[in-house]
C-alpha cells in the first residue's frame, strides 16, 4: 500500500513555542504558541519522503497583533531516507533530519502578505526546523518494514504515488548536475535518429541486416502469452521518445509513450484481433553513475534490470483494456526492457558533454607476444622490440579541414525537392568539415553538412521551416583500401565509406527542428531532410573525390607492410619525454588525430596500440598536420647499426715472441667473439648520449738475456660513443670513436693511438627519408715513447700494426647508413591529403630513442602520373544504394594525372595558397540536378 505515516501528537509535544526569539533582530513581535495536530511522512521515492506538519493555531492572549497566524494550516519539508536491510526480509528505514529543506510549493500558510511577513514567515520555519531535532530524539525518524514487530513503527514502505499525481508536487530538476530536460532531449534525439534509420535506410536493407539497436526505439514485435488463451499473441508496439522525470538523484521515474500497441495472431499484424489506442507506461528506475575507465569521470546509467512498474501514474484509455495492459505490462518487462538494456541505450550522459552510449570495449586484449623475441648485435634481447619499427603515423583533424571546399554549391541553389506531395526542400550548402570519434576501435568520424541557406515547406497549411546555419551530421566509418600497384609505387587511400553513413542528431545543430509536440511532424521533416543530404549531397563528394581523406604512397618492394586506423585523443605534453599509452592508464594529447598505425612483419594486428610502445606526439602550431612515429628507433634500428662499427674498431692487446722475445701485438674486434654493451651516459633537454667501452690489458714477466728480471705490459681501451639531438629540426647524429694502448715497461711507457668522428644526417627529399655521411674527423693515428732504440724497435711494429688493422670508419659508417636509410626508403614517411602532398620536416628524437618527423606540407606535388585499378572502392551511384539497387563495383579503372595522386574521378586544374594547402577545384564538368525532384518518403 501508499506510505503515508500520520502522527498522533504526543504530550510533550503538543505546543510548539517560540517566545525567546531575541536573537532575531525586530522579531519579537513574532512570538507565538501552536499546537500540533498531526505530522504526516509520504514516501516520494525510495530515497526522498516529504514531511508534513499540520497545525491548528489560536491567537494567544498575552499576544497582540497575532491574527494572522490562525490561519496557518500546513508546513512541509524534504527530507533524504536511508534503507538498509538488517535481517532477511527486514528493512531499516531512516529519516535524515539534518537534510530537511522546506518546500514553499506544498505550504498551505494564508494572510501573510503584509509588511514584516517575510521575517514572522522565516521565524515559523526556523520554529519548525527546531522541532525536527524534537522529531528526531522522540526516535520518530526510523522505521521498520514487512515485519511487525511491535516497535518501533510498522509499516508497509512504499512510494506514495498520489502525491506525484498532486499538481503542486515537485519533481527534481537535474541528475547529478545536470537538468533533466537535457535528458528528454537526448531521448528525443536518440528515437528521432532511429525513426529516420526506418525511414531512409530500411528500405534498402534486407531483413536480416536492420540494425535492432535503432528499430527496437520506433518498432518492436514479441510472442507473448495469453492470459485466458494457450496459444500465443504477437504484441506489435510503435513507440515515440522516452521520458524521463527524476524523484531524487538516484531514482527516477521512465515513460514509455505508445502510439499503438497491436495484439495479432502469427503472422504478426496480418489478423489483427485488438488494439490499444494513445497510452502511457510508467516504471521506477534506479539511477547509477559509474567510471567509464579508471581515473575518468562518471556516467548516468539507467539500471533497466531492476526497474519496477509504477501502475498508479500509467494511463490507459478504458476500464475494458485493462486485460490487454496487462499484457502490455507483462511483455515490456518480460522482453523489451531486456533487450534495451542490452543495447546500452540505458547509458544516459558521459561527463564530457556528450550524451549516447559508449563504444568503449574493456574487454579489448593485449596483443600476442608469441613471436620470437629480437636481439642486438651482441645477442641480447632488445626491450620491447616486438614494436620495435613499427610505425605510427597521424594526420591531424585540422588538416582534413583546411582541404575540404564547398562542392558544386550552385547546382543545390534552385534544387526543390518533395516527399509524398508535403514536403519540399531547397538549400545551398557550405564546406563539409570532419570531427573525429576519438575512442579505440571507433574507426568513424562525423561528417557535418554546413547549411548556407534553406527552407522546407510543408503543405499541410503551407508552413514553411527556415534551416539556414544548421549543420547535419552524419556517423561514418572510415576505410582503408588498396590501389593497383604498378612498376615502382602502390598506394593506400583512407576513404568516409558514405554507404555506412548514418543520420546523428546528437551531433546535429538544427535549431527549431524539434520545435513543437508533434512528434510525427518532426518525423516527416527531418526524414526528408535526411534523405535530400544522402540522395544528392552525397553524389557530389564522391564525384569530387571528397570521400578521399589520404593517400599514402609506398614503394612496390614492401610486400609485408600493413595498416589499421586507430583514432586517439591526446593531452598536452612535453614532446621530448615521449608518452606512454597504456591500456588502463592513459596519457593522452589534447589533439584529435587520425592514428595510421603500421606493420612491417605478419605478426597479428592488435586491437588498440600495444601496452609498452613508445611514441610522442605535439599540440599546436608544433605540429600543424601530423606527425610520424618510429618506436624506440635508437635501441632498435642505430645502435645494433652502429654495434658493427664498434666491433670493428675495438682494439684488444695481446703478445707475440720473436726469437723467444715477446713483442707487443693488437687483435681486432671482428676475429673475437664480444659482448657489446651500449650504455646512456647522458640524457638532457638537448641531447643523449650512449657509449660502448672495452679495456683489457695483458702482462708479461721474463728474464733477460743479461740474467735481469723485467716485465711487460700492454694495456688497450676502445671507447666509442653516440650523441643524439634531443631538439627540433637538430638532424645530425655525431658518432665518434678512440682506440687508446699504452705499452709499459718497468719506468719506460709507449702511448699509441687512434681518434675518429663522423656525422649521421637525417633529411627527407619529397616523401623519402635519407641518411647522409659526413667525416669530422679522419682517422688521425698518433705515438709517442721513451726509452732506448731496442723498446723502439719493439713497439714500433705495434704501431704499424694499429694503422694496418683498424678499419676505414668512413667506409662503416657509409655501411651502416646505406642499412639505416635502405630501411627508412621503404617506409611510407608522407602522404597525400587531398591534392596537398604531406612531407616530413624536422626529425626530433625523444628520451626514450623514439625518432619523430613532423608532417609538412610540400612546395609542390611530385606524384608521376599513373594508372590505378581500386579494389573494394567505395565509388559507388549514391541514389542507387540509397534505393536499395547499390552494387559496389571491384574493378574499377581511374586515371590520376600528376596533380591527381587521390584518383579522382573528374579532369581538374589544382591550385594552391601560400599554405600550400589546396583552395579551389575548378570541376570540367557540374553535376545538374532536376528541379522539382521528388523524394519519396512511403
Amino acid at each position: 500500500m501508499d506510505f503515508t505515516l500520520v502522527y498522533e501528537t504526543p504530550k510533550e509535544c503538543t505546543t510548539l513555542e517560540r517566545k525567546d526569539l531575541s536573537s532575531l533582530a525586530q522579531l519579537d513581535e513574532t512570538a507565538f504558541s501552536a499546537p500540533l495536530s498531526k505530522v504526516t511522512v509520504k514516501l516520494v521515492c525510495n530515497h526522498r519522503a516529504v514531511i508534513f506538519f499540520s497545525f491548528a493555531l489560536q491567537p494567544d492572549p498575552n499576544i497582540k497583533d497575532d491574527e494572522h497566524l490562525k490561519h496557518v494550516k500546513t508546513l512541509a519539508f524534504q527530507v533524504e531516507v536511508h534503507s538498509e536491510t538488517i535481517k532477511k526480509q527486514i528493512k531499516l528505514h531512516t529519516l535524515d533530519m539534518d537534510s530537511a529543506t522546506p518546500i514553499p510549493q506544498c505550504y498551505e500558510i494564508s494572510a501573510l502578505t503584509d509588511d514584516g511577513t517575510s521575517q514572522r514567515f522565516s521565524a515559523i520555519e526556523k520554529c519548525m526546523k527546531d522541532y525536527l531535532k524534537l522529531f528526531e530524539s522522540a526516535i520518530f525518524h526510523v522505521f521498520l518494514s514487512r515485519q511487525s514487530l511491535g516497535e518501533p513503527v510498522q509499516v508497509d514502505f512504499d512510494v506514495n504515488f498520489a502525491l506525484m499525481k498532486d499538481p503542486q508536487f515537485q519533481y527534481a530538476e537535474a541528475l547529478n548536475g545536470i537538468s533533466v530536460e537535457a535528458f528528454n532531449r537526448y531521448f528525443f534525439c536518440v528515437w528521432l535518429q532511429a525513426t529516420v534509420y526506418l525511414d531512409v535506410e530500411r528500405s534498402r536493407l534486407e531483413e536480416n541486416d536492420v540494425d535492432m539497436t535503432q528499430a527496437l526505439l520506433v518498432k518492436h514485435c514479441a510472442l507473448a502469452q495469453s492470459n485466458d488463451s494457450s496459444t500465443g499473441v504477437y504484441i506489435t508496439v510503435y513507440l515515440g521518445p522516452l521520458k524521463l522525470q527524476a524523484l531524487c538523484e538516484r531514482e527516477a521515474l521512465l515513460y514509455f509513450d505508445f502510439s499503438k500497441v497491436i495484439f495479432s495472431s502469427d503472422p504478426p499484424e496480418q489478423d489483427k484481433i485488438q488494439s490499444l489506442p494513445r497510452c502511457k507506461v510508467a516504471f521506477l528506475v534506479d539511477i547509477t553513475y559509474e567510471e567509464v575507465e579508471p581515473g575518468s569521470g562518471q556516467r548516468a546509467k539507467l539500471d533497466l534490470p531492476a526497474s519496477r512498474y509504477c501502475e498508479a501514474l500509467s494511463t490507459t484509455s478504458t476500464e475494458k483494456n485493462q486485460e490487454l495492459h496487462s499484457m502490455l505490462v507483462a511483455y515490456l518487462t518480460e522482453h523489451y526492457i531486456q533487450q534495451l538494456n542490452s543495447t546500452l541505450h540505458g547509458c544516459l550522459y558521459l561527463d564530457s558533454g556528450a550524451f549516447g552510449t559508449d563504444d568503449y570495449n574493456d574487454h579489448c586484449q593485449t596483443p600476442r607476444q608469441d613471436h620470437d623475441l629480437k636481439k642486438d648485435a651482441s645477442g641480447r634481447p632488445v626491450e620491447n622490440f616486438e614494436v620495435d619499427f613499427d610505425f605510427i603515423t597521424y594526420l591531424t583533424q585540422d588538416t582534413i579541414n583546411a582541404t575540404l571546399r564547398p562542392l558544386s554549391q550552385e547546382s543545390f541553389t534552385h534544387s526543390r525537392i518533395a516527399d509524398s506531395e508535403n514536403m519540399f526542400i531547397s538549400a545551398k550548402f557550405l564546406k563539409p568539415t570532419i570531427s573525429l570519434i576519438c575512442k579505440e576501435d571507433s574507426g568513424s568520424v562525423i561528417l557535418l553538412f554546413n547549411v548556407d541557406s534553406g527552407s522546407l515547406e510543408d503543405q499541410v497549411g503551407h508552413r514553411i521551416y527556415n534551416f539556414s546555419t544548421w549543420k547535419v551530421a552524419f556517423k561514418v566509418k572510415l576505410k582503408l583500401i588498396d590501389a593497383e600497384r604498378n612498376d615502382q609505387y602502390y598506394s593506400k587511400q583512407l576513404v568516409l565509406d558514405l554507404s555506412t553513413a548514418g543520420f546523428s542528431m546528437l551531433n546535429s545543430d538544427c535549431p527549431g527542428l524539434l520545435d513543437g509536440g508533434d512528434n510525427d511532424l518532426i518525423r516527416e521533416r527531418c526524414s526528408a531532410l535526411v534523405l535530400f543530404v544522402k540522395r544528392f549531397y552525397f553524389q557530389a563528394i564522391v564525384r569530387d573525390g571528397h570521400h578521399i581523406l589520404c593517400t599514402i604512397q609506398n614503394k612496390h618492394v614492401i610486400t609485408a607492410i600493413r595498416y589499421q586506423i586507430l583514432p586517439f585523443t591526446f593531452r598536452d605534453a612535453n614532446p621530448a619525454e615521449g608518452l606512454s599509452d597504456k591500456y588502463h592508464d592513459r596519457e593522452r594529447f589534447g589533439r584529435s588525430v587520425i592514428v595510421l598505425f603500421g606493420m612491417v612483419d605478419s605478426r597479428p594486428m592488435p586491437a588498440y596500440l600495444p601496452p609498452r610502445i613508445k611514441w610522442v606526439g605535439g599540440t599546436g602550431t608544433d605540429v600543424p598536420h601530423g606527425m610520424t612515429h618510429f618506436s624506440r628507433f635508437l635501441q632498435g634500428r642505430v645502435l645494433p647499426t652502429l654495434a658493427d662499427i664498434c666491433k670493428a674498431t675495438t682494439m684488444f692487446p695481446a703478445l707475440e715472441f720473436v726469437n723467444e722475445r715477446p713483442r707487443p701485438s693488437l687483435i681486432n674486434g671482428n676475429s673475437k667473439n664480444i659482448i657489446l654493451d651500449f650504455s646512456q651516459v647522458t640524457s638532457s633537454e638537448e641531447e643523449l648520449q650512449f657509449r660502448w667501452f672495452n679495456q683489457d690489458n695483458v702482462e708479461h714477466k721474463g728474464i733477460g738475456r743479461d740474467g735481469a728480471s723485467y716485465s711487460l705490459n700492454v694495456e688497450c681501451i676502445t671507447e666509442n660513443k653516440v650523441t643524439v639531438p634531443m631538439s627540433r629540426g637538430a638532424n645530425r647524429i655525431i658518432v665518434s670513436g678512440s682506440v687508446k694502448t699504452t705499452l709499459g715497461s718497468d719506468s719506460r711507457r709507449w702511448n699509441m693511438g687512434v681518434t675518429w668522428s663522423a656525422a649521421i644526417e637525417i633529411f627527407s627529399i619529397n616523401q623519402q627519408f635519407s641518411l647522409n655521411v659526413n667525416s669530422i674527423n679522419l682517422p688521425e693515428f698518433v705515438n709517442c715513447w721513451e726509452g732506448n732504440a731496442e723498446q723502439h724497435d719493439m713497439c714500433e711494429p705495434a704501431f704499424a700494426q694499429l694503422k694496418t688493422q683498424f678499419p676505414d670508419t668512413n667506409d662503416l659508417l657509409r655501411v651502416a647508413a646505406d642499412k639505416l636509410g635502405a630501411i627508412l626508403a621503404d617506409v611510407p614517411l608522407g602522404l597525400y591529403v587531398n591534392d596537398t602532398s604531406v612531407i616530413f620536416d624536422q626529425p626530433m628524437f625523444t628520451k626514450k630513442g623514439d625518432l619523430t618527423l613532423r608532417l609538412t606540407a610540400s612546395e609542390r606535388n611530385t606524384l608521376p602520373k599513373q594508372k590505378m585499378k581500386y579494389t573494394n572502392s567505395p565509388d559507388y551511384d549514391i541514389e542507387q544504394f540509397i534505393n536499395g539497387n547499390c552494387v559496389t563495383p571491384t574493378d574499377q579503372v581511374v586515371t590520376c594525372t600528376a596533380n591527381d595522386p587521390a584518383g579522382r574521378h573528374t579532369d581538374h586544374v589544382a591550385s594552391e595558397d601560400e599554405s600550400g594547402l589546396m583552395s579551389e577545384l575548378h570541376l570540367d564538368q557540374k553535376a545538374q540536378p532536376a528541379d522539382n525532384a521528388k523524394i519519396d518518403m512511403k
